[in-house]
C-alpha cells in the first residue's frame, strides 16, 4: 500500500494559471476503426500527431482522446474543429478512421495502452471492470480558475447541478453512465467545507496521492481546472459547443454567487 501524501504536497498538486481564468477546454474520447472494425492502434494515431497537448492515450489501446487547448468559449468551435482536422489527417496516414461513440461493443479489443499509468491502472481491475470500463467514450469539459479558494467555491456550486448535467449529456439513454458505474460506482460528487476536507475524503478514496484518480462526474484537476465528465462522446459539435455554453452558464453564475 503506497504511503499518503502529507497535507502540504496533496495541496501542491493542483497547479493554478489566472491566464486560463473563464478559458475553458474539451476532451473528446473516441475509438479507433480499421475496415469497420475496431483495433488496438490507437498510441499509432497519438504518436503521428505527436503532441500530448492535443492528443493522448486512453486505458484501452483502441481508444484516443484529442483535445483542445485552453481558448475563450466564443472560439472553442474553431478549436474543436481544428482538432478534428489533426486527427483526421493522421488517422488516414496510418489506414485508420475515428468514431466518438459513448459506448463500444462488447467484444472490443482489450489490449491496454503501453504508459505505465494505465498498465497500472487496469492491472487493479477485474476482467468484467476492466471491459466495462474499455467500452465507454465521454466528452469532458475544463474550466480554468484562479486559485484553490475560487476552485472548490465553483466546484461546490457545480456539483447542485450534477443531475442535470447528466440528463442533459446522456445521449446513450443511460448506458454509459451505467457501464461507468460498474467500474466506479461512487461516481456522484461531495460537497466539501474546505481543502482539508477534500483532502481526508481524498485519502479515504485513494486519490490523495495523484489527483487524477478522483473518478468523479465533477472533480478539481492537477491543471488549476474544473473538469465536468458526465457527457457522452459524440460527434456533433454543435451539441458540444452548446453543453460548454450551458456549464459555462454555471460556472460564471458560480464566480457571481
Amino acid at each position: 500500500m503506497e504511503q499518503r501524501v502529507s497535507f502540504e504536497k496533496f495541496m501542491e498538486q493542483p497547479v493554478f494559471n489566472r491566464d486560463n481564468a473563464e478559458k475553458t477546454g474539451v476532451e473528446l474520447e473516441g475509438y479507433v476503426y480499421e475496415n469497420g472494425v475496431i483495433v488496438p492502434r490507437g498510441p499509432e494515431i497519438v504518436e503521428a500527431i505527436n503532441d500530448p497537448e492535443l492528443a493522448s492515450c486512453e486505458l484501452p489501446a483502441c481508444q484516443i482522446e484529442i483535445k483542445t487547448l485552453p481558448c475563450k468559449v466564443k472560439n472553442l468551435k474553431w478549436y474543436l474543429y481544428g482538432g478534428r482536422a489533426i486527427l483526421q489527417d493522421a488517422a488516414e496516414r496510418l489506414g485508420l478512421s475515428y468514431s466518438f461513440d459513448a459506448i463500444a461493443p462488447a467484444d472490443i479489443p482489450l489490449e491496454i495502452s503501453p504508459d505505465k499509468r494505465h498498465q497500472d491502472i487496469a492491472k487493479k481491475l477485474s476482467h468484467e471492470k476492466l471491459l466495462a470500463g474499455s467500452r465507454v467514450a465521454s466528452t469532458q469539459f475544463h474550466f480554468g480558475m484562479r486559485d484553490k479558494e475560487e476552485a472548490l467555491k465553483v466546484y461546490n456550486f457545480l456539483i447542485q447541478h450534477c443531475y442535470y448535467l447528466i440528463s442533459l449529456g446522456d445521449i446513450s439513454k443511460g448506458r454509459r453512465l451505467n457501464l461507468y458505474g460498474r467500474v466506479y460506482p461512487d461516481f456522484m460528487p461531495r460537497a466539501y467545507h474546505d481543502w482539508y476536507e477534500l483532502y481526508r475524503d481524498a485519502c479515504d478514496r485513494n486519490f490523495a496521492n495523484d489527483i487524477r484518480n478522483w473518478w468523479d462526474m465533477i472533480r478539481i484537476t492537477r491543471f488549476g481546472t474544473i473538469e465536468l465528465r458526465m457527457f457522452d462522446s459524440t460527434p456533433d459539435i454543435e451539441r458540444i459547443l452548446h453543453w460548454n455554453r450551458v456549464c459555462f452558464h454555471f460556472v460564471k453564475e458560480a464566480l457571481n454567487s
